[in-house]
């Protein structure tokens, strides 16, 4: 039975735009997992299908897109095909996440990867919610029993779970330009930006990357993140930028060419924006924590080596 138990052969395949694949089992329509541990991440990403998280003790921490949920025992999170997602676990957490294949739902449902669900969903009842935790019990009990008949258990439940997240749970569908052959065209823009914002990219260009129009593409990219296409990549390049003044002593110039700034100048603006500072004040700022900790600074390192 591939209802797995939380163990490090049970984590994800995820590619460079975050997609979670080749994770389904064969035999039933969701992968199961059952968590049982504390102080671990589970690393961004999305997937076709969508997934239940539901606490049994203890708190998940998840970020859904930019939305932050605490899931507490006994709460239910429900998480839409194409939703960017991660999790943090800090304390001692047991739970259960349920995400379906989207292959064998699509083929069941059509265009079921498209639904957009939400556990307060307006056509969902109190009813609706206490049968969906009884499923989900159902789910956590024969996923981990060694019963003969588990399986037939567990499919049972599986199904009826979407048969009721289908009928009253799902609220609204995702628009089809969110969508390109199976893949999340957003979390694909935003893997490309991360793999190349220090290079000289503009708007323009990565629209045609991608078979936009500028206008077209402008509109889509502000819609899904909450920021212009120029917003995105400047926080990018600054995050990257404010590591290396605060962690380095590379020239601001040399900082502001490998952090993706056409110039020094350009960086400073930036960053008297962002942060109310600029590069070199930060710089010396580092320094004076520094040596108010009692730790050299580099040259003293050196000479005393």
């Amino acid at each position: 039975m591939d209802a797995r138990q939380d163990t490090p052969r049970a984590h994800k395949i995820i590619t460079s735009d975050y997609l979670e694949e080749k994770v389904y089992p064969e035999e039933y329509p969701a992968l199961v997992i059952v968590h049982n541990n504390s102080h671990r991440e589970v690393p961004t990403h999305w997937h076709r299908g969508m997934e239940i998280a539901h606490a049994i003790s203890g708190n998940l921490l998840f970020t859904v897109g930019a939305k932050k949920h605490t899931v507490r025992a006994g709460e239910t999170l429900l998480i839409s095909p194409y939703d960017i997602h991660g999790a943090v676990i800090r304390d001692p957490y047991k739970g259960i996440s349920i995400t379906f294949n989207a292959d064998i739902v699509n083929r069941l449902y059509p265009f079921a990867d498209r639904y957009l669900f939400d556990i307060d969903a307006p056509k969902a009842s109190d009813d609706d919610r206490e049968r969906l935790n009884e499923l989900i019990t159902t789910v956590t009990e024969q996923a981990t029993s060694k019963k003969h008949d588990s399986g037939f258990l567990l499919n049972a439940a599986l199904y009826e779970m979407l048969a009721l997240l289908y009928r009253n749970f799902a609220y609204d569908v995702r628009r089809p330009e969110e969508i390109r052959r199976g893949r999340n065209i957003i979390q694909a823009i935003i893997g490309y930006l991360n793999a190349h914002y220090t290079e000289p990219l503009n708007e323009n260009f990565v629209a045609e990357q991608f078979g936009y129009s500028r206008e077209h593409f402008s509109r889509l990219f502000k819609k899904a993140t909450g920021n212009s296409f120029k917003e995105y990549l400047t926080e990018l390049r600054l995050q990257d930028a404010y590591a290396k003044v605060l962690t380095s002593t590379i020239p601001l110039a040399d900082i502001s060419d490998s952090s993706g700034f056409p110039n020094k100048a350009s960086l400073n603006y930036a960053f008297q924006r962002r942060y109310d500072f600029t590069p070199k004040e930060l710089r010396q700022l580092g320094r004076r924590q520094s040596d108010d900790s009692g730790e050299p600074d580099k040259k003293e390192r050196e000479h005393s080596a």
